[in-house]
């Protein structure tokens, strides 16, 4: 699978139950906890989530092309009368940014949005490693790589 098909991921596998572990820290009508497994819809597949962690959301209405949100969890919760939820902070692709077709695929950036979502629409973890540059002049020079990050 290419990391296009991974960010796309449309095989159905809605989550169907979150198990909570057994201690969480209740303010008003909320649970907060500190990870969540999700069980998908086919029972064989689980997977944990955490604060810090980079996820696929599945959109709204679920069409061919339309690829999932990205973010970061903040954090988990149990809200009375919503379910399991999610705060995330939105990631952007270079696609939907100013740079367009022209930016590199695999770049994100962080937005200034943030959104709580069920869990139930989390389709999977992904790994977003933050490479930052201390040395900008010498990172052009060498073309903008990873390899002048190092």
């Amino acid at each position: 699978m290419d990391e296009e098909d991974d960010l796309n991921d449309s095989t159905g596998g809605d989550v169907v139950n979150v198990i909570w572990p057994k201690q969480g820290l209740k303010e008003g009508s909320k649970i907060y906890y500190k990870s969540a497994t999700l069980e998908k819809r086919n029972l064989k597949e689980s997977f944990t989530v955490r604060p810090g962690q980079c996820v696929l959301v599945k959109p709204d209405e679920e069409e061919e092309g339309v690829p999932h949100y990205v973010g970061i969890i903040k954090y988990l919760c149990e809200v009375d009368g919503m379910g399991s939820m999610c705060h995330m902070q939105a990631l952007a692709r270079s696609e939907d940014t100013v740079l367009g077709n022209t930016g590199d695929p695999r770049e994100y950036f962080l937005l200034n949005s943030c959104e709580t979502v069920s869990l139930s629409d989390v389709t999977k973890t992904i790994d977003i490693g933050h490479n930052p540059i201390t040395n900008v002049v010498l990172w052009r020079k060498n073309g903008g790589t990873a390899d002048a990050i190092t």
